[in-house]
């Protein structure tokens, strides 16, 4: 059978809500007059043939008014939400580009109406309408735009600093034209999700208002008049009054509801990276590798024989999906390429590992490191010097293999990274250093690994051949591989990557979207944040100080939200609580 992965089960339950509303309006259209249809010799019969939910207490054949007041509801709710989401849109981006006297009159207007109990003002408006059918539509409108006008504000002005909007401004491209090709394709998804989402509270508030006599009259068939009359002939064991249309009503909204929460997934560029299918198959997101509490110490003696452990890492956390690219940051001597040498097993005598590798879901022990090393987990390294030096460059990267199909694919890679036939024939001191750069980034591409752990793979290349390999990496990536890319080209970084990890004092500080570096109130970590200011089109804001240490809080320390908040042995801290929760320990402010 074919498989569905997310994004199809996304559509798909969208495609269900809408067909499920347009049967119901059509139903609702179509069997109107019939619902009103009174006939005393058949009231008040229990569900069965032919009146499924029974009959009232004239004889009216419930299902067809069931049918027509969620008719009449979801045409009260389309209306309403449809309104109230254009409101919020107009709203929202008003708010963000008018200026801080209209941004302050909106975000008053926002906190006023929350700041009323929503059934209440809702009740005052619908009331003061004189209810009905506009009463009702203009009251929900009203008061169910205050959540969307808040997300929409917060995106556009997100857009309006991101770096490739500044520069199409600064080319000439008019506002228009920056409005409709760079900041809609970001806004109709927010839009979209929040009218969806926004539709089944509508049809909720309506019934509410009407049910307690304060929405639709009652010649108006709908839900809440249907449960209102229905109270009345409860306590006489006509349960099927109130039981069938109050579950079709909690049907609507519950599909609605999560119709809108899951098409979330389609709209979302990371996801369709990490989702994928391929005719009859297809592949899941996936965590492909799973580091749990790791640490590294190494052994070292101190005066005289005494051995002593110094922890370099510790309670580090990262996991990378298939089908993800991942990038870790850092300062220099917080671990990463300790990182790198602790997943392959690589690591000198003298270290000891500790915490959890789970790779493809399995530990990964000593022995499967050797047996995936080089094969499905690959390295590309920082140094040069792991090329031999008394080695010919085409048997290092083929692996020993003579054939001609691994010949010709090599070549084939190497045309890409501009490096001629005849380099497989040479040794590495016969090339220059960006030369065996290349050829070690090559290691990556040889066969199909499942992960790559790429440690600062482009130090001394031109900008071109940078943006050509992370292009490469960002390629095996969408093909279904996992890539751990550690760099501090954060910027480059930030281009490919779909998660920011960011380490500081060996351990893992911040676990991010690489979106979130777009502004700095999206960042959680202060150090998080001052890497976004070191960047350069931040101002190039230098980190200064020493490299801090990690040293474990006191025994009840309260997590405090600034620093040296605990006790006078924690002073000029900051505390940091794990990312995968447990102890809270604090690292020294540099």
């Amino acid at each position: 059978m074919r498989r569905w992965n997310g994004r199809m089960t996304a559509v798909f339950l969208f495609g269900l809500a809408v067909l499920f509303l347009a049967a119901v309006t059509a139903a609702g259209w179509g069997f109107s007059e019939e619902a009103l249809v009174t006939d005393f010799s058949r009231k008040n019969l229990g569900p069965g043939m032919p009146y499924l939910f029974g009959t009232d207490w004239l004889g009216r054949d419930m299902f067809l008014r069931t049918l027509t007041g969620l008719s009449m509801s979801i045409r009260i709710g389309i209306l309403a939400a449809g309104v109230s989401s254009v409101l919020a849109l107009l709203l929202g981006t008003l708010a963000a580009t008018m200026g801080r006297t209209v941004d302050a009159v909106i975000t008053w207007m926002i906190d006023l109406v929350m700041g009323i109990p929503h059934i209440l003002l809702l009740i005052l408006i619908s009331y003061a309408l004189g209810k009905g059918f506009k009463g009702v539509v203009i009251g929900v409108a009203l008061t169910h735009w205050t959540s969307l006008t808040r997300v929409i504000r917060g995106e556009v002005m997100q857009l309006k600093e991101a770096l490739y909007i500044r520069t199409a401004r600064k080319l000439g491209v008019g506002t228009w034209e920056i409005a409709w090709k760079h900041m809609f394709p970001h806004l109709f998804p927010q839009f979209l999700v929040g009218l969806i989402l926004m539709f089944p509270h509508a049809i909720l508030h309506e019934a509410s208002i009407t049910f307690l006599g304060f929405g639709l009259s009652p010649e108006q068939p709908a839900i809440g008049i249907i449960l209102s009359e229905s109270m009345k002939y409860l306590a006489m064991g006509r349960w099927w009054l109130a039981l069938f249309p109050g579950l079709l009503l909690v049907f609507t909204v519950v599909l609605f509801d999560v119709a809108g929460e899951r098409l979330i997934e389609p709209q979302d560029p990371a996801s369709a990276r990490m989702w994928r299918r391929d005719n009859d198959t297809c592949w899941k997101k996936k965590v492909i590798l799973d580091i749990r509490n790791f640490s590294v110490s190494f052994e070292q003696y101190e005066s005289g024989f005494r051995k002593t452990g110094l922890p370099v890492i510790r309670n580090l956390d990262v996991k990378v999906h298939a089908g993800e690219m991942v990038a870790v940051v850092g300062s220099s001597g917080s671990g990463k390429s300790l990182l790198a040498h602790g997943i392959l097993g690589i690591l000198p005598y003298n270290a000891s590992m500790g915490g959890e590798l789970i790779y493809d879901g399995a530990p990964l022990t000593g022995e499967r490191q050797k047996a995936l090393r080089g094969n499905e987990l690959v390295l590309v390294p920082q140094s040069v010097a792991f090329l031999d030096p008394l080695m010919k460059i085409g048997p290092q990267i083929r692996k020993g293999k003579k054939d001609r199909a691994s010949r010709e694919k090599l070549n084939e890679i190497f045309r890409g990274y501009h490096l001629k036939e005849e380099v497989q024939e040479q040794y590495p001191f016969e090339l220059s250093g960006g030369m065996n750069r290349r050829v070690l980034v090559s290691t990556a591409l040889m066969g199909n690994p499942r992960l790559i752990i790429a440690d600062e793979p482009t130090p001394g290349l031109h900008m071109d051949m940078v943006r050509r390999v992370m292009s490469h990496f960002r390629e095996l990536a969408d093909q279904g591989a996992g890539v751990l890319l550690i760099t501090h080209d954060l910027e480059q970084a930030l281009q490919e990557a779909d998660r920011v990890v960011v380490f500081y004092a060996g351990t893992t500080v911040e676990d991010a979207r690489a979106e979130d570096f777009q502004s700095e109130e999206t960042l959680r970590h202060p150090y998080s944040r001052a890497l976004w200011r070191a960047l350069p089109q931040n101002g190039l804001q230098f980190i200064r100080g020493t490299q801090p240490y990690v040293k474990d809080l006191p025994e009840g320390c309260p997590f405090g939200p600034r620093c040296g908040s605990c006790t006078e042995e924690c002073k000029g801290v900051i505390p940091v609580r794990e990312i995968r929760g447990g102890s809270v320990r604090c690292i020294h402010a540099v």
